[in-house]
C-alpha cells in the first residue's frame, strides 16, 4: 500500500463529502490481541497502530457495523476484511478440481480475455488508490465536484442554523417572557405572581396547529389578557408569539347559563329584539357597578363543584373567596327596559381589568347591531360636556401652572377612587368654573364652547354650599341658613330650580321628565 498519514490507515479523510456518503471512522481496538489481528489484516510491513490510528467503514462488511443508534459502532470482535491489495499481497484462492468447475473457469478466462482486448482498444483511466477517490483529470469535472461540495456545506450550515433556532424556541418558556415583560414595565408584581404558575409552559408548543388549545394555554392567555392587556398586545403583535386573537378570548368568556361571564343567551335575545324594533332596542346605555357580597363557599350539586370563589367566567379555578360582584347592564334610551348581560365574581379588580371587561361587552353589543351611546345634557347656552375638564387638566399639566383650582389626574381618572366625595366636590367647584371661562377668554380654541359647562359647574357648586353649610362663622353661600340670609337663599334656590328645569337630554326631553329625573327631583321640590 502507498504511504499514508500516521493517523489514517486508508485514503479516506474526515470531509463533508465523505460524511455525506455515510463513511464513518473507527479507532483501533484497545485489546492487544484484537488490535494485532487488525494490524495483520492491513498487510503493511513494519506497521504498528497508535491510539490515534483509524480505519474507515468501507474496510468492514455491512454486517460488522451496528447502525441502530445515533452513532455507528463496530460489533464486538470484528476484523477489517475489505482491501484492494496489490497482486503480490493477495492470498491465492484454491481452485476447484471437478470437471464442471474447470469448464466454468475456462469460460470465465475467455470472457476476461475479451474484456482485456476491449480495454486495450479503449483504455480507461485507473484509480491510483484503494478507494477510487483520485482527482479527475478534467478541470471542468473538478470544478463541478467543488461546487457540489460547497453547496453541501451551505446546506449543512442552513440546517445547523435552523436546528439552533428550534432549540432556542424550545427553551423559551413563560418564565423568560415574564422577565422580558418585567424589564419593559408591562406587568406589575401582582400579575407576575399570577403567571408564575405557568412559568414552565413552553411557548414553542402554544401554536394551535389544527388542534384545540390546551387548558393550561387557555388559562395563561385569559389571565394575561384580563390583567395585562398591554403585555398581551406587545407579545402578540410586536413579538409575534402564537397567542389567540382577543375575539377568541371573548368567545371563551361567553356563558350560556347563569355562570359568571358574558350571558350569551341574553345577548342573543337582545339581537332578536333589535331586529324586530330598531328604534327601541338599537340604542342603549351600558351601566356597570360593583356590589358587596357575603363571603361564602358552598357545594353546587348541579355542577358538582364548589361555588363562591373568584370567577371571571373563563373556567379557571381560583382559590380566593369572592367578596364583590361586578354587574354589567344595558338600559334602553328610547324604551323603558333594562337587561343584565354579564357579571363577574371577584375580591379586587384593577381599573385596567375593568376596562378590558368593558371592551368585551361593547364588542359583543356592537357585533349584534346594538349601539351603545349616552344622552348628553344641554342647557339654553349649549351642551354640558366632561371633555372640558380633561382639556383643563391637560393645559395645566403642559404649562405647569394651575389656574387656582385643584384639578389633577386623580380628578379626571377617578375610576379607582369613585367613592371619594371630596374629588367630586373639588371638580364641581367655582374655581373650576372660573378657570374654564379664563381659558376661553385667553383664546384657547378647545374652550370656545365651554360656557354651558362652566355655568352648570357654578350652579351645582352653589347648591352644594347652600345645602352643606354648617359652620356658623362661614361667609357667603357656605354660611348656614338664617333670618339674615333667608331672602337671598330663597332667590338663589328659585334661580337654580328654573335652571334645572331648562336642562334637556339629547333628544330634547326635559331632564326632569326622563328616567334620570331622580337626580334633580329633590332639588326642584
Amino acid at each position: 500500500m502507498p504511504e499514508h498519514c500516521a493517523a489514517y490507515c486508508c485514503q479516506n479523510r474526515r470531509t463533508v463529502q465523505n460524511r455525506a456518503r455515510g463513511i464513518t471512522f473507527h479507532k483501533f481496538p484497545k485489546d492487544r490481541d484484537v488490535r494485532k489481528k487488525w494490524e495483520v489484516a492491513l498487510r503493511r510491513e513494519g506497521f504498528t497502530a497508535s491510539d490515534s490510528s483509524v480505519l474507515c467503514s468501507e474496510h468492514f462488511k455491512q454486517d460488522d457495523l451496528d447502525r441502530t443508534g445515533q452513532i455507528v459502532r463496530l460489533r464486538d470482535g470484528v476484523i477489517p476484511s475489505i482491501f484492494s491489495f496489490p497482486v503480490h499481497l493477495q492470498r491465492p484462492e484454491k481452485g476447484r478440481t471437478t470437471c464442471t468447475s474447470r469448464r466454468s473457469e475456462e469460460s470465465l478466462s475467455v470472457a476476461s480475455q475479451d474484456a482485456s482486448n476491449t480495454a486495450t482498444s479503449h483504455p480507461q483511466p485507473q484509480p491510483n488508490d484503494d478507494h477510487g477517490y483520485a482527482l479527475p483529470a478534467s478541470p471542468t469535472s473538478l470544478k463541478a465536484r467543488l461546487n457540489e461540495a460547497l453547496a453541501r456545506v451551505e446546506s449543512l450550515e442552513r440546517e445547523k442554523k435552523n436546528a439552533m433556532a428550534r432549540e432556542k424556541r424550545a427553551k423559551t418558556t413563560v418564565k423568560s417572557l415574564l422577565g422580558d415583560l418585567r424589564e419593559k414595565n408591562l406587568i406589575n408584581e401582582e400579575l407576575e405572581e399570577r403567571l408564575e404558575f405557568y412559568s414552565d409552559l413552553q411557548i414553542d408548543f402554544m401554536a394551535k396547529q389544527g388542534h384545540e388549545y390546551t387548558k393550561a394555554y387557555r388559562e395563561f392567555a385569559l389571565t394575561l389578557h384580563l390583567h395585562g392587556p398591554k403585555a398581551y398586545k406587545y407579545l402578540r403583535e410586536t413579538q409575534h408569539f402564537p397567542l389567540p386573537h382577543p375575539h377568541t378570548l371573548q368567545r371563551w368568556l361567553c356563558s350560556v347559563d347563569d355562570k359568571p361571564g358574558l350571558n350569551k343567551m341574553m345577548l342573543d335575545m337582545l339581537e332578536r329584539r333589535c331586529l324586530e324594533d330598531q328604534a327601541k332596542y338599537g340604542c342603549v346605555a351600558l351601566m356597570l357597578d360593583a356590589m358587596a357580597i357575603r363571603k361564602h363557599v358552598q357545594y353546587n350539586p348541579h355542577t358538582q363543584s364548589m361555588s363562591g370563589f373568584v370567577d371571571m367566567g373563563d373556567g379557571n379555578s381560583e382559590t380566593d373567596v369572592a367578596t364583590e360582584a361586578l354587574v354589567f347592564m344595558v338600559v334602553g334610551i328610547q324604551g323603558h327596559w333594562k337587561a343584565p348581560i354579564a357579571y363577574y365574581l371577584m375580591n379586587s379588580l384593577s381599573p385596567v381589568t375593568q376596562r378590558v371587561l368593558l371592551s368585551h361587552a361593547l364588542e359583543e353589543l356592537h357585533a349584534r347591531g346594538i349601539r351603545v351611546a349616552y344622552s348628553p345634557i344641554a342647557s339654553t347656552t349649549g351642551q354640558i360636556n366632561w371633555r372640558y375638564i380633561n382639556y383643563l387638566n391637560d393645559v395645566q399639566k403642559k404649562d405647569g401652572l394651575h389656574a387656582a383650582n385643584k384639578i389633577t389626574d386623580k380628578h379626571v381618572y377617578y375610576e379607582n377612587q369613585k367613592m371619594r366625595v371630596s374629588l367630586a366636590a373639588q371638580t364641581l367647584s367655582r374655581s373650576v368654573s372660573v378657570a374654564l371661562r379664563t381659558m376661553r377668554d385667553l383664546g384657547y380654541s378647545q374652550f370656545k364652547h365651554s360656557e354651558a359647562t362652566a355655568e352648570f359647574i357654578e350652579m351645582i357648586d352653589r347648591l352644594f354650599d347652600i345645602m352643606n353649610g354648617r359652620n356658623p362663622r362661614a361667609k357667603g353661600f357656605k354660611a348656614p341658613l338664617g333670618a339674615l340670609n333667608w331672602m337671598e337663599r330663597k332667590e338663589c334656590l328659585s334661580r337654580a330650580r328654573e335652571y334645572l328645569l331648562t336642562l334637556v337630554t339629547k333628544d330634547g326631553t326635559p331632564l326632569h321628565q326622563s328616567k334620570r329625573s331622580i337626580k334633580i327631583v329633590l332639588v326642584i321640590a
